[in-house]
């Protein structure tokens, strides 16, 4: 849930009215309001107009490819069927780029088998330390040694100012907005995502991990660091809504 607050006195000023209806119509459009029933139905739904959309370019297909006529504009001296199935398949052709951009962006949220194998196919590979995977076996919620129960985790130490600091120090003086995600525990690095003025769109995020008790940064990830394949995928929303692409 969001809250509003005064940034000069840090008095919480509650809620507006339209965060729960915009909640409403995005709850409506990703899972039709009806929960994981209503998400599984889009899901589908995504699949179905990607194999509409290859298929009918598959049909589609004219003998003379390399002329951008025959895909792009209406014969009109056609009549009847024939000019109804030209005004299809043209038609069709004008908006297949933007369905399979809107269908196969939305599958990225839908199906996790899915984003994963985006990420193997066009994201960069993943660091030697993350490779490698965790350490030891740990152990098991909610027993210790001979089955004692673990004493709840201790919070952590936040050191705002520190904080602060370094992401200033970090980002530089185009910052423009970030959010800080602290740790439940202590020993947690906290994380901080950071937008820059110079981004080429709202989710053109970077991203750095850092001690919260002393602001020591950790690492960082910059979104112009990135190869195209990873950048379009941090770019999925942004693709998705068309915010990608600017004012147009």
């Amino acid at each position: 849930m969001m809250q509003y607050f005064n940034p000069y006195t840090g008095v919480i000023t509650g809620t507006t009215g339209s965060d729960q209806v915009f909640g409403f119509i995005l709850t409506l459009h990703r899972f039709l309001a009806a929960g994981e029933t209503g998400k599984q139905i889009t899901a589908a739904c995504t699949l179905i107009l990607v194999f509409f959309c290859l298929s009918g370019l598959y049909l589609r297909w004219p003998r003379q490819a390399l002329n951008w006529r025959v895909w792009l504009t209406l014969d009109w001296a056609k009549k009847g069927r024939s000019f109804n199935w030209d005004l299809h398949s043209v038609f069709g052709t004008w908006c297949l780029i933007v369905y399979l951009l809107l269908a196969i962006t939305g599958l990225n949220w839908s199906y996790q088998w899915f984003n994963d194998g985006l990420t193997r196919l066009i994201g960069d590979p993943a660091p030697a330390d993350q490779r490698k995977g965790g350490g030891g076996g740990g152990q098991r919620p909610g027993g210790g040694r001979g089955g004692q129960e673990q004493p709840p985790p201790a919070a952590p130490t936040i050191d705002y100012v520190a904080i602060w600091d370094s992401i200033q120090k970090t980002a530089g003086p185009d910052l423009r907005g970030y959010n800080l995600r602290l740790p439940s525990a202590a020993g947690q690095p906290a994380t901080v995502f950071y937008l820059l003025k110079t981004a080429p769109h709202e989710r053109a995020l970077n991203q750095m991990s850092l001690d919260p008790a002393t602001g020591k940064v950790y690492n960082v990830s910059r979104y112009a660091e990135k190869g195209v394949g990873s950048q379009l995928l941090a770019s999925n929303y942004a693709l998705h809504v068309g915010s990608y692409f600017g004012l147009t």
